[in-house]
């Protein structure tokens, strides 16, 4: 892939140096949530038009598909720092594999799909019509998601003290976005639920190939069967097929 030269290189914050995709997304995170959180204060209410409302979105507000991921408002402002330093950090080990180009493009790629497919699911499901989402941490656990795959042995420390890696980190996702919506509704991890399964998709995660391998083999045994036989019970003096 085409490398933008835009995003190739490195800054130095604090002494730590960062890829450059990266501190552009955690920028534009962090000031979209600040600002908008003075907006409202004086009165503005422009971040109601950064957010995924899916109603919205079939009306043709389309920008709302690449938006969303920038608003985070959540534990605020610790969900923020949080976000941002999660963003750097995943996404900084991510951009040496895969390239700053492609980082971005799996970053957009995750929330914007994520979101179409919230809002084609919100014609059968109501309450995900008339919800309003924002937050980073849907196209972060993607990254995360993807990190886990092509580093099974990295270690991350949950809460800074309880040591995962590899499987462990697919299943605390899903775990915990299934708790979340527990608590919440489940309506509000639909974003979220899109995300990690497209990230599974597309890093490619063996049991998820596993389990679609088996879905195949059934299906190819169910139409390969003679609509002539019938399964019975297995005796010791019968066959297993009659006709």
């Amino acid at each position: 892939m085409h490398e933008l030269k835009a995003l190739k290189g490195e800054i130095v914050i604090l002494g730590a140096r960062i890829p450059r995709v990266v501190a552009l997304l955690a920028g534009l995170t962090f000031s979209a949530t600040v600002g908008g959180v003075l907006a409202l204060q004086l009165g503005l209410p422009w971040v109601s038009a950064l957010t995924l409302n899916p109603a919205l979105v079939w009306r043709g507000e389309v920008w709302r598909l690449f938006t969303w991921p920038l608003l985070e408002f959540g534990l605020a402002p610790l969900g923020l720092v949080l976000a941002c330093w999660f963003l750097i950090s995943i996404g900084g080990q991510l951009t040496y594999r895969l390239g700053p180009t492609r980082l971005l493009l799996l970053y957009l790629g995750l929330t914007a799909w994520s979101g179409a497919l919230t809002c084609l699911l919100a014609w059968l499901w109501p309450a995900v019509m008339s919800f309003a989402y924002a937050g980073a941490w849907p196209g972060l656990t993607g990254l995360l998601i993807g990190w886990a795959l092509l580093v099974p042995e990295g270690t991350i420390f949950l809460s800074f003290i309880l040591p995962v890696r590899g499987r462990q980190i697919v299943f605390g996702c899903i775990g915990l976005t299934i708790l979340y919506g527990i608590f919440y509704g489940f309506h509000v991890v639909v974003p979220e639920a899109f995300s990690i399964l497209l990230a599974l998709v597309y890093f490619r995660d063996p049991g998820l190939r596993r389990l679609w391998l088996r879905l195949r083999l059934l299906g190819l045994a169910r139409s390969s069967r003679p609509s002539h036989l019938r399964v019975v019970r297995k005796d010791d003096d019968k066959p297993r097929w009659l006709h």
